[in-house]
C-alpha cells in the first residue's frame, strides 16, 4: 500500500537563553485535503471500510505521537547549536 496523506500539526514554540522549548498542540489528518476513499497503490486490496478504518486507527497514532513527544522527546527543551555566554537570545512565534 503507498498513499500520501496530509497532516496539520501546530505547536507553540518559545525560546529563551539558547533553549527551544516546543508544545505540540494538534496533530491530525487534514480531512479537508484528504478526500480519497482510497489508497494511491492499493496492492493490499482494502476496501473502501478497510481504508476508512485505516485512516481511523492512524488518526489515534498521531494523536499518540503528539503526547509521546511531548512526554519524552519535548520535554527538557532542546539547546540551540551553538552557546554563546555574551548573549541572552530571545525568539517568539
Amino acid at each position: 500500500m503507498y498513499d500520501e496523506i496530509p497532516m496539520i500539526t501546530s505547536g507553540d514554540v518559545n525560546a529563551v537563553n539558547d533553549i527551544v522549548t516546543i508544545n505540540i498542540l494538534n496533530n491530525k489528518i487534514d480531512a479537508q485535503a484528504h478526500t480519497r476513499k482510497a489508497a494511491l497503490r492499493n496492492s493490499m486490496k482494502m476496501n473502501d471500510n478497510d481504508y476508512r478504518e485505516f485512516l481511523s486507527t492512524f488518526g489515534f497514532t498521531l494523536n499518540y505521537m503528539k503526547k509521546w513527544l511531548n512526554d519524552v522527546v519535548l520535554r527538557n527543551g532542546i539547546q540551540f547549536p551553538y552557546n554563546t555566554k555574551e548573549f541572552d537570545t530571545e525568539l517568539k512565534f
